[in-house]
């Protein structure tokens, strides 16, 4: 052990220890299993029928995995690994230019300790949403390493991809990708490929969309014939998305879900959590905003897409989780590449030091923020 610790200083080892001390609160607050309802859709695949949100089914059954929900379990365990692993790596970015700066280590804790980040995606295990921002994280590679019209190529691949898992992805991480696909390439962009690409995923999404309903069977026969192949823990309500796709349908649902008083309440207690962040946040990106390029604010602006889903579905604070993510996420590449926004993210974080550190204790003790509630505590 010590021939390893010489390579590190007391400095990276304290870094190191707490980062795993974060992290592993963070699992052992947030870890859940896979619902029956989550189980359901690694059920869907191609076998009869296309379907929306089939691809990973139809992965597993092209290579005959059987889909117990044991392995589901497993899949969503080593899934949830790659998410944490590929967010600590962003998160750590913005350190490679501040590296000594205790602001910006304070910045690091904020995105780890997060209940919309880690803690979110571990306790919502078996939720494509994982795979979706994986593909999202390799496309924003691409954007940053390839030239443009190969990035253009790839990102639009991983893009198809990642709408056939989940078809909510073109809301969630296609604008959040393109914004940094014209941000990176803003001196010599052509526009007529970029809005041609998002305009065929367009097509794609709605296609994916009308066409990927059941048209064999009806929603009670459907259920009947999975729940012989697969067992008893096939959700019936999860088997819908497959029958009502208009959005006529999903509004009227979604307003009848959330315009209650248990709802606003649940709303007000995240807003409570969130305020210290949204005070950093606010503070750090005030003066950065007003003289900053366009193509950055509409970067830092696409993060906060996935909150365009609000009137389709009835899973506000999974949004909200996914916004926080990505905006963590654009703040870190951006600081990565502007040395102005890494100092003022420092300077804020440290200045209001008592504050980064209550969010984090906070964070810590609140636990994850949930799907179609707040957190755990709020629940009655």
């Amino acid at each position: 052990m010590k021939k390893y610790l010489k390579y590190f200083n007391t400095y990276e080892i304290r870094f190191i220890f707490l980062m795993f001390f974060t992290v592993a609160i963070c699992v052992l607050r947030s870890f859940n299993k896979v619902s029956n309802w989550k189980y359901t859709h690694w059920i869907f695949n191609y076998e009869e029928e296309f379907v929306k949100r089939g691809l990973i089914g139809e992965f597993l059954r092209f290579f005959d995995v059987g889909v117990t929900y044991e392995y589901v379990q497993m899949f969503s365990v080593v899934l949830i690994f790659f998410v944490v692993c590929s967010l600590l790596f962003v998160f750590v970015l913005p350190l490679k230019k501040c590296p000594k700066k205790i602001g910006m280590h304070l910045f690091f804790f904020c995105a780890v300790a997060n209940p919309a980040t880690f803690q979110h995606f571990i306790f919502d295990a078996g939720r494509f949403d994982g795979f979706c921002l994986l593909f999202a994280l390799l496309s924003l590679l691409a954007v940053k390493f390839f030239s443009q019209y190969r990035s253009l190529f790839f990102i639009f691949v991983l893009s198809i991809v990642s709408i056939l898992v989940h078809e909510a992805s073109f809301f969630i991480y296609i604008p959040l990708i393109f914004s940094y696909f014209a941000y990176k390439n803003n001196n010599n962009l052509k526009l007529y490929a970029l809005f041609g690409v998002i305009f065929a995923l367009f097509l794609s999404t709605y296609a994916i969309s009308v066409l990927g309903l059941v048209q064999l069977h009806d929603i009670d026969r459907y259920y009947e014939l999975l729940t012989i192949k697969h067992g008893c823990r096939i959700d019936k309500n999860s088997l819908s998305v497959l029958y009502n796709g208009s959005l006529d349908f999903n509004i009227r649902m979604t307003m009848e879900k959330v315009l209650n008083m248990n709802n606003f309440i649940h709303h007000l207690v995240m807003f409570l959590v969130f305020s210290p962040l949204i005070f950093l946040f606010y503070s750090s990106l005030k003066c950065y905003l007003r003289r900053t390029s366009y193509f950055k604010i509409v970067f830092i602006g696409s993060s906060l897409s996935p909150l365009l889903l609000y009137p389709l579905g009835f899973d506000h604070f999974r949004w909200w989780s996914l916004a926080i993510t990505n905006l963590t996420i654009s703040v870190c590449i951006l600081s990565l590449d502007d040395e102005e926004l890494s100092n003022l993210i420092s300077e804020n974080f440290y200045k209001y030091r008592n504050i980064s550190l209550l969010f984090i204790i906070i964070s810590l003790m609140v636990g994850p923020l949930c799907v179609m509630s707040s957190f755990k505590f709020v629940d009655f």
